[in-house]
């Protein structure tokens, strides 16, 4: 009777760990990930790619300029433009155009950010800080 007792409760928790399986997230099929080679122009002279995984970042394009700025950040004197220049290396007609603003703040140089902020505004009474994230050129 015990053996009886003891094949069906491994037979009860058999069928409930199939079930588990079934729906639990270990099954699902994950996305796979493409990788994007995205150019970043800080400055003419500036130009470094990126390989980014699309499926992990909603926007390839800041994820790479904001890596572009992280290289940059050991320089004392890195220049950065107001204006940040990507494209995917597939299509280089293509170019997205990134306030440098919001990408040094997606950097976590917010002091840098500010300094570019001010010194903007002084010559083209435009606030970095209230324009959009980025634009395109088509």
């Amino acid at each position: 009777m015990k053996i009886l007792g003891l094949i069906w409760m491994k037979l009860y928790y058999e069928k409930i760990y199939d079930i588990y399986m079934e729906n639990s997230d270990m099954q699902r099929i994950m996305k796979s990930s493409v990788i994007k080679t995205v150019v970043v122009r800080l400055t003419s002279d500036n130009v470094t790619e990126f390989e980014i995984d699309s499926s992990i970042f909603d926007d390839p394009f800041l994820e790479a300029a904001t890596r572009a700025v992280e290289k940059t950040k050991t320089r004392k004197h890195g220049i950065i433009r107001a204006v940040t220049e990507c494209w995917d290396k597939s299509t280089p007609k293509k170019q997205f155009l990134y306030n440098s603003y919001w990408v040094l703040v997606n950097a976590s140089c917010y002091a840098k950010a500010e300094l570019l902020r001010e010194k903007f505004k002084t010559q083209t009474d435009v606030d970095l800080a209230k324009e959009p994230l980025h634009g395109n050129v088509k």
